[in-house]
């Protein structure tokens, strides 16, 4: 299960459910382009993040993403 936080916070958000959801799946925090331990882009765009991401998602990961707005 890949664990993906919302804008203006990083990976630990998911810190209080991050025992409960171990206990049933292998979970995978990342965070977004220029949060938490991750750098920032050079180029700072939708695609650029995506491709991102992309290269540390685990193949056949369940995503659950968290936001605060609409």
């Amino acid at each position: 299960m890949l664990l993906l936080h919302g804008w203006g916070v990083n990976s630990a958000v998911w810190k209080p459910v991050l025992e409960p959801l171990s206990a049933h799946f292998r979970v995978h925090l990342i965070d977004l382009p220029g949060f938490g331990d991750s750098e920032e882009l050079v180029n700072y765009s939708l695609d650029a993040m995506l491709d991102n991401i992309l290269q540390v998602v685990p193949e056949g990961a369940i995503w659950c993403g968290w936001s605060l707005g609409d």
